[in-house]
């Protein structure tokens, strides 16, 4: 085959220029992670951008809380239902770590609307280093037969035949993939790919979306073109990033493509590391202040005229339900106790779990620097053991605790039809309540009232 046409890539010239996102959030906190992938986007990308979540039933709503109290300028976003699309895919017998939610980027030219054109599906592992906007602009010059652009595998798996699957020489890399959607759709895209994976399927016994990516660039050799390897860095644990070429080492997005992510133990991940935990503390009510594309201003943020107060009203503040993972399930004959807190005081939890064996909604007020050390602490405080605990967090932004605000987004989290409010400081005394006692008085009363 000869080699894929190769994309050179140039800065472009206008600066408000919708630039299309998406994303798979489906598993049970790939959230978390992608908080790194977000601040990292809105730092370096200027202009317009526009997210597309395609997500499952426990991440639906925790993203559009998210970004509806984010509140940023010039930022969109839209959030697509997975669950139809996992049922028509199930036919495909799928390898990867990542399980059906990966498989969903063979589909997004069936999910996302017509009126997008070109969109770059991104992984929620992959954190952006640098302005990428050049990459949108990559299809300039191409004809109508390349369909997508992708980064060169940086792996040795195909090479190898540690895949069964055929690829192009070291073949692609699927996390990161910018999609000529117009194109796409009148080539006939979603009968090109399934035809070609249900033919490899008669011989193969599993594989995943990069696997008929790979084939699809075999079976129509100019549907590719190749995008330099600096935008996809991968840091797998079979990965060589030392063979992207010298003059590409300028790397724009690193890529923790393992399953152990940050954890896994080389020198590339634990540089890259260390600019994942940056993002990741960044204040996010910083990026409030980016240049609204349609305004051409700054778009406040804080209230500095009044009393700190009465600014805490005025505020939306930014919230990240379920942060733990918890997923929500829905009984009558259970009561669920509701509290919140600050950060400091986190390790009550602990407490709270020893006297409350029914379900707990906790929202706790917190600071992007702090998040990382509450996340280390939920597996001291055994929260991970617990299939009923919902912990809820609501970024922390001045000096004052908004505690209705707090006890409002806890009862949101709560999945029963009683909820019992109970404030942090008085948990302190929670060993003379009766947990049980309790239950069984609000029932009553539900039940009478």
């Amino acid at each position: 085959l000869p080699p894929p046409l190769r994309v050179i890539l140039r800065e472009p010239e206008g600066q408000c220029t919708d630039r299309h996102f998406v994303l798979m959030l489906g598993g049970r906190k790939s959230q978390n992670i992608a908080s790194a992938l977000y601040k990292s986007i809105l730092h370096h990308v200027r202009g317009s951008v526009v997210f597309h979540f395609i997500a499952d039933n426990h991440h639906k709503q925790i993203i559009s809380t998210l970004f509806k109290t984010w509140q940023l300028p010039s930022v969109r976003y839209y959030v697509y239902d997975m669950e139809p699309y996992k049922r028509k895919l199930k036919w495909i017998r799928n390898s990867h770590y990542s399980t059906v939610a990966s498989v969903m980027r063979l589909v997004v030219p069936e999910i996302l609307p017509v009126e997008v054109k070109v969109a770059l599906i991104i992984d929620t592992d992959m954190i952006v280093l640098d302005d990428i906007s050049p990459i949108f602009d990559a299809f300039q010059g191409t004809n109508d037969s390349v369909l997508f652009a992708m980064t060169e595998n940086l792996s040795p798996g195909y090479v190898r035949r540690m895949s069964p699957w055929p690829a192009r020489g070291r073949g692609f890399n699927a996390g990161l993939v910018l999609l000529h959607l117009d194109r796409m759709r009148h080539a006939n895209w979603s009968d090109m790919w399934r035809m070609e994976a249900r033919e490899r399927f008669k011989t193969l016994q599993n594989g995943n979306e990069q696997d008929i990516f790979n084939a699809m660039t075999v079976a129509y050799p100019d549907i590719v073109a190749q995008l330099p390897c600096e935008y996809n860095f991968q840091l797998g644990s079979i990965s060589e990033p030392w063979t992207c070429q010298s003059s590409d080492r300028d790397v724009k997005i690193a890529h923790f493509n393992s399953e152990q992510k940050l954890n896994l133990k080389t020198k590339y991940v634990a540089h890259f590391a260390r600019i994942h935990a940056e993002y990741q503390s960044m204040d996010g009510y910083a990026f409030r202040r980016r240049k609204n594309c349609v305004f051409d201003k700054e778009t406040a943020t804080y209230f500095a005229d009044l009393p700190e107060t009465d600014a805490a009203h005025n505020i939306s503040y930014r919230t990240h339900m379920y942060f733990n993972g918890f997923n929500t399930v829905n009984t009558t004959d259970e009561v669920t106790l509701v509290t919140q807190l600050p950060a400091e005081n986190f390790k009550i939890v602990k407490q709270i779990l020893e006297i409350w064996k029914g379900p707990i909604s906790a929202a706790i007020y917190c600071s992007d620097a702090k998040l990382p050390y509450i996340s280390e602490d939920i597996e001291s405080v055994g929260i991970d053991q617990r299939t009923n605990f919902a912990l809820h967090v609501v970024f922390k932004t001045g000096n004052h605790f908004p505690v209705h605000d707090l006890r409002k987004v806890a009862i949101d989290g709560a999945s029963t039809k009683f909820a019992y409010i109970m404030d942090y400081d008085v948990s302190r005394e929670v060993k003379s309540i009766s947990a049980d006692e309790i239950k069984k008085n609000i029932i009553k009363i539900g039940k009478e009232g």
